[in-house]
């Protein structure tokens, strides 16, 4: 409503549910007859944002904690009860202490100046009726007032109210024999919170009643959910696609395993890639990151870009099930030995997509140290490994007779010795060829070249 800044509700019953797009039209676009002339608070709805704050929360009385405390109610009995103990302790305060003695002595010759022998001045350090309670609470944690704890804390104390708000509602429509299933849209419940306690909260959210909508950008919070309730949005252009774990699909039990065991457990952020890379070897992993710069221009990050190592040719299934599943653009940079190549074939013929050109083979028989040799940088693996080898000589003479030693290996005795040590081999090959004049290897610029094309 334009006119009052505020949202009118409109309800309806749908006999059945629509197909999520028909003739050019989605389900939320229809037109419903048969609008409801009642509020159906049955499923009511619920939205706390990122910027919960308890202590906003404590001074607004529309806030769920407003909310509940305005439904304060007591027995007449007990309100006399605490409001004699209220007064007590407001008289008791006063005469302990000289200060406010004096502040009210003073105050009592307001009384000499109004028409009305009536009125009367008391100083009330603490509230004076019950029903103002709520507007002098404090939450402690700690022995500290929420004033003195961080963000973390207070968003997470806040999200716990609208908790304790549904769970009171839960039990009042119960006692009055009522339905009662709530909507529940939370938005980044990680928001200041380190790992453990955003698993911790997503215990607690999962815990409240109805339907809870999550939006997160935590690994950790999407990593706690069940696969088949996890939903990406991806937005191409001018349409968003919704991606999900279609875990019926799933023939073998195992493959799901793998999903949550092998991909979320341990490459949480794979969620929030815009590109995956998936490679077999260890050289690959510490290489690739580094010349993504000089092609781009940009690091891996800037770009969305992930290079994630699979442990071995037969690994990639999970990974490329989980990338299809929510649409996560993904190419594989693969070795191409001939057991090599008839494994990622296979494995992506079994795919959903089944595009082999989303791999990257190097020539054949090739894994990525051969490339390098054969195929243009055999003189930067030359100078990575004589910066290795000769950083060991302990004299002059016996860097002399390495020098000679070196000079004399072939192409094939580089091979056998590189990969002898392909993890302190990796960082050094990348610096040489990060400076050579030379070209990036051609499997490189092709690979660069695809992740070029998906990101315009």
């Amino acid at each position: 409503d334009t006119t009052n800044k505020t949202y009118r509700k409109k309800q309806y019953v749908i006999d059945a549910w629509n197909d999520f797009e028909k003739d050019g039209k989605h389900w939320y676009q229809l037109e419903y007859e048969k609008e409801l002339n009642f509020s159906f608070d049955e499923i009511p709805f619920f939205y706390i944002d990122a910027n919960r704050d308890i202590l906003e929360d404590i001074k607004s009385k529309t806030s769920y904690l407003g909310k509940l405390l305005s439904t304060i109610e007591y027995e007449e009995a007990d309100k006399t009860a605490i409001e004699q103990l209220i007064k007590d302790l407001n008289r008791i305060t006063i005469e302990k202490s000289d200060v406010l003695t004096n502040i009210e002595t003073t105050l009592k010759e307001l009384d000499t100046a109004m028409d009305n022998p009536n009125n009367t001045v008391s100083l009330t350090p603490f509230t004076k009726k019950l029903k103002d309670l709520n507007k002098g609470v404090n939450i402690n944690y700690s022995e500290f007032s929420m004033d003195y704890h961080g963000m973390g804390t207070r968003s997470w104390s806040s999200l716990l109210i609208l908790k304790s708000f549904i769970n009171f509602y839960k039990e009042k429509y119960t006692h009055n024999e009522k339905s009662f299933f709530p909507i529940l849209a939370i938005e980044e419940p990680e928001s200041h919170l380190h790992p453990n306690a955003q698993k911790k909260l997503y215990t607690q959210i999962n815990n409240i009643a109805g339907q809870k909508i999550i939006s997160t950008h935590s690994s950790y919070i999407a990593g706690c959910g069940d696969l088949k309730e996890i939903k990406s949005l991806s937005k191409l252009e001018e349409n968003v696609l919704v991606g999900k774990i279609d875990v019926d699909s799933f023939t073998e039990p195992e493959d799901l395993r793998k999903i949550k065991r092998q991909v979320i457990n341990t490459r949480g952020e794979l969620f929030f890639s815009k590109i995956v890379v998936l490679f077999e070897g260890e050289t690959e992993e510490q290489v690739l990151p580094v010349l993504v710069e000089k092609y781009f221009g940009k690091t891996s990050i800037e770009l969305g870009v992930d290079f994630i190592g699979v442990g071995g040719y037969g690994g990639y299934k999970p990974f490329i099930n989980f990338c299809e599943s929510l649409n996560i653009h993904y190419l594989i940079f693969s070795d191409n030995e001939q057991e090599a190549n008839k494994a990622v074939t296979k494995q992506i013929s079994e795919s959903k997509l089944n595009d082999i050109d989303k791999v990257v083979f190097m020539q054949a028989g090739n894994d990525f140290e051969k490339e390098l040799i054969v195929n243009g940088n055999l003189d930067e693996v030359k100078a990575a490994y004589f910066e290795i080898e000769l950083a060991k000589c302990t004299s002059p003479q016996h860097l002399a007779a390495k020098t000679i030693h070196l000079n004399a290996l072939t192409p094939d005795d580089f091979y056998n010795e590189i990969t002898k040590m392909k993890t302190s081999f990796a960082p050094v090959v990348v610096k040489h060829i990060l400076i050579s004049e030379n070209p990036l290897p051609d499997c490189v610029l092709r690979l660069f070249d695809k992740i070029n094309e998906i990101l315009s």
